[in-house]
């Protein structure tokens, strides 16, 4: 103790009396594990106490700042709770919390707030204000950062102190474009670093942060080069002093109390190794700019708070460590952080600093309310919510075995490519399910709904120069550039290989699935913004029904909407809109009187309104991007969860639940975001099951003109519309079940495909079928036809829409025909008989 005094005051340090006690014991502590042998090993101690004894008090006052927002998110919950168990007349309070986790069809109040969609809001919002932000600099920009030839640049900029950053242009070691790209990623970590914080994390700022340092660090390519190469290079790189500094035996849990710094640090590196190589470090990081040591519980606001962080020597050194072991290049691990930060922040905001316990404690309080009045909560509901949350929270895409993942994905990814190359011919009954989306949701009316579903998608393929911007600042043309579009194929693209990565993306441009999604999907958006600006005015009560009950579903109060009456508009070809980012720009006068009611003060901060216009924007882009994604049916985190039951990639039971959900999601999504919702839109069942007849019928008649469109590509002609198998043809291609009816009804499903193989999918289908065409290889019964159908239903490309015709001429047909002489013909002869129907192009011409 009078050690510990006699240092204090010859360092000048005075300890305040939380400090003190905690000070000596850490002293204490670190004077037994290194014996000291002079001054200033003693010294040494001493730094190490006072930092500890800090971060005690500071984790003490952060614990209380925890307990206060918990107390209150639970609060927050319950209430939401059991108000959606009032308005929806369900019998358990689950329900509602399901709900809250991933959205309802239920069309009642807060029924769409929920984290699934909060965090899809954020995603977008940031990525599109980052684009947004590096285009005002120059158009050119964002492909530059695309190409990966500006990283090193960039990396040398951002390890640079922040005074002298200018001068490494004038100096000509970096470029104009490396620094203003530098600065709109900075800007955009810094509004998500100020986010998190306000959120309940305690994060410093770092002048060297600029992405997530987890998208440094790539599973298979430190795997492949081992532990000791790892190692090495890591070493080489990184600034020892900075990494290692203060280095806790606390957070080693291998080592024993006496353990020398060289030990802790090597125990470090196995740790850091295997979060690596197994991939949690993405969920344990969580996009602070930090690598942590060990994955230890679900605290997010700790993870990125207090997880260890690697400093890079420099530029030049971070640019060589991420150019061996990192995946993709600075552009590809920004959005990868982006993503992120969005599920970090939606489920700090929704579910307070520690998610899975807020899961669990209310769990728990359902549990037990239930059992206090008799209802019923058992295991299978308890199942349910937990294969939610691990679906939101991204619990399910930590694979259990990467290996195994990987090929799951990689087949599923060749099985989408070989079998939806004419996907988007599919897909003309999305027209249908944007009217009806636009008619519930707004005030349009029946026919008014079908003209705008019609007038956009129109402007949106053929847009002036205003209407272009104009779906920039509504933030949803980012989907292509995040990926999103790849989830109408059912799996995630995620962590592809990457030459099968880039050979999807190549796929779903070629077969214009993409342009035709993200054009709809454009003039979907527009509309709702038209419809927010055109009643901004009108105060809440007096809104028309459907609006109004739009705004409630996403929790846009009435006050909250008083404050729409003072935004800016965007303009475009004479008609108004409300953006998003407007939102910025409401003033304290608006502000203020709203917070003040709701907390009860009159010491409004910054911070406060801050908070307001965050909360205000996500909630406003929420409404248009969830409102999107039900028009333009989109897979969603309930549908994941649905498919999947939360089960892991890369364990038995997930991938097994992933090959048989291929193509099968997008059915169950158009039952979640249309039928369901078309239902419950009406006051009664009876006039809710008329309503989705009318939708039914309509989707039918679009799936006829789809077929039609398919078998003219493939040289038919129509198929007859008086023959009953048309109708159900067009019933399953549009009534549902669209890119699934193309398997259901694809010609290489017409033979010998047994009911068992199309339900468990066709990657099953697919081994079948190998299987077979091995064992008549073996006997000698195989024929160049069953070669020939087998190579072109896995072939990926093959069935492109607008080559799909080109090839069969040139090569499949041929080869049938070959192996089976007349077979042509005979082909023809079954679709006369079944369908009424001939070709405009018979494939025998060529015979």
């Amino acid at each position: 103790m009078n050690l510990m005094v006699t240092t204090a005051q010859k360092n000048g340090v005075v300890f305040t009396p939380e400090e003190a006690n905690s000070a000596v014991n850490y002293f204490e502590a670190e004077l037994k594990r290194r014996p000291p042998s002079s001054q200033n090993d003693i010294d040494h101690a001493f730094n190490v106490s006072r930092e500890k004894s800090k971060e005690v008090r500071l984790a003490a006052l952060q614990s209380k700042r925890e307990a206060f927002i918990r107390a209150k998110v639970k609060a927050n919950i319950m209430a939401g709770v059991t108000k959606y168990k009032a308005e929806t007349g369900n019998k358990s309070l689950v329900d509602g919390y399901n709900a809250y986790l991933v959205g309802s069809s239920k069309m009642v109040a807060g029924s769409r707030n929920s984290v699934s969609s909060t965090k899809a809001a954020i995603h977008k919002d940031y990525a599109a204000s980052f684009e947004l932000d590096l285009n005002k600099k120059g158009g050119h920009l964002e492909d530059l950062l695309a190409k990966g030839t500006l990283d090193e640049e960039i990396s040398i900029v951002q390890y640079t102190l922040p005074k002298e950053r200018a001068s490494l242009v004038s100096a000509g070691k970096v470029s104009k474009e490396a620094l203003d790209i530098f600065e709109s990623m900075e800007k955009s970590g810094k509004a998500r670093l100020k986010r998190k914080n306000n959120a309940g994390a305690y994060i410093g700022e770092r002048d060297d942060y600029l992405v997530s340092q987890s998208g440094a660090h790539n599973s298979d390519n430190i795997r492949r080069a081992g532990f000791d190469e790892w190692k090495a290079t890591f070493l080489k790189e990184v600034d020892q002093a900075k990494t290692f500094k203060g280095l806790d035996i606390d957070e080693l849990t291998n080592l024993p109390a006496n353990a020398t710094a060289r030990q802790m640090q090597d125990e470090y590196l196995n740790v850091l190794y295997n979060e690596f190589v197994t991939g949690r470090h993405h969920y344990a990081d969580k996009g602070s700019g930090a690598a942590t040591g060990r994955a230890g519980s679900a605290n997010i606001a700790k993870k990125l708070s207090a997880s260890r962080t690697i400093h890079f020597k420099d530029g030049p050194s971070a640019f060589r460590y991420a150019q061996k072991f990192a995946r993709g290049n600075l552009y590809e691990r920004f959005y990868t952080g982006l993503e992120y930060d969005a599920r970090n922040i939606a489920l700090l905001e929704k579910l307070g600093p520690n998610p899975e316990l807020m899961h669990n404690t209310i769990l728990d309080a359902i549990a037990n309310q239930e059992a206090s009045r008799g209802g019923i909560f058992d295991s299978a509901s308890r199942g349910f919510s937990n294969a939610n949350y691990r679906v939101v929270s991204g619990g399910s895409e930590i694979p259990d075995r990467i290996s195994i993942a990987k090929i799951g994905s990689g087949v599923r990814a060749v099985q989408g490519m070989a079998k939806l190359g004419g996907a988007v011919l599919s897909a003309f009954p999305d027209i249908v399910f944007k009217a009806a989306t636009i008619n519930r949701k707004t005030s349009r009316g029946f026919l008014g709904s079908y003209k705008s579903s019609f007038d956009g998608l129109a402007s949106s393929f053929v847009a002036s120069k205003d209407k272009k911007q104009l779906y920039k600042h509504l933030k949803i043309y980012t989907d292509q550039r995040l990926g999103e579009i790849h989830a109408l194929a059912g799996d995630s693209v995620s962590d592809l290989p990457g030459f099968i990565s880039s050979m999807q993306k190549t796929f779903y441009r070629w077969n214009l699935l993409g342009g035709w999604t993200q054009g709809h999907k454009n003039g979907l958006a527009a509309v709702f913004a038209n419809e927010l600006a055109t009643y901004r005015k009108v105060d809440f009560d007096k809104l028309p029904d459907k609006l109004r009950r739009t705004l409630g579903m996403y929790d846009i109060s009435s006050d909250e909407w008083a404050t729409f009456r003072n935004l800016e508009t965007f303009a475009a070809d004479g008609e108004h809109y409300i953006v998003p980012d407007a939102i910025n720009d409401l003033g304290a006068n608006n502000i203020d009187p709203i917070i003040r009611d709701r907390t009860g003060t009159l010491n409004i901060t910054d911070g406060m309104r801050s908070r307001f216009r965050d909360d205000l924007r996500t909630k406003l882009m929420a409404l248009i991007n969830d409102s999107v994604d039900e028009g333009v049916v989109t897979v969603g985190d309930r549908e994941r969860a649905i498919m999947t039951l939360g089960q892991s990639r890369g364990s038995v039971l997930g991938e097994f639940v992933r090959y048989v959900g291929q193509f099968k999601s997008f059915p169950v999504t158009v039952i979640t975001k249309q039928l369901a919702p078309e239902f419950q839109s009406h006051p009664s069942k009876l006039r809710g099951g008329a309503a989705i007849a009318a939708m039914v019928l309509a989707t039918t008649a679009l799936g006829y003109l789809s077929g039609a469109a398919k078998d003219a590509a493939r040289g038919k002609e129509p198929k007859d519309p008086k023959n009953i198998k048309s109708w159900l043809d067009a019933l399953t291609r549009g009534g549902g079940l669209g890119i699934y009816g193309d398997f259901l009804f694809s010609e290489y499903n017409r033979y010998g495909e047994s009911l068992q193989e199309t339900l468990l999918g066709p990657s099953f289908s697919t081994l079948n079928k190998g299987l077979q065409l091995i064992q008549k290889t073996v006997t000698g019964e195989g024929s160049a036809k069953d070669y020939a159908r087998f190579i072109k239903s896995n072939t990926p490309f093959a069935n492109l829409f607008w080559t799909e015709q080109a090839m069969n001429y040139l090569i499949w047909n041929g080869a049938m025909e070959w192996s089976d002489p007349g077979y042509m013909r005979s082909t023809q002869r079954r679709i006369r008989r079944e369908y009424n129907q001939d070709y405009w192009l018979p494939p025998s011409s060529a015979f």
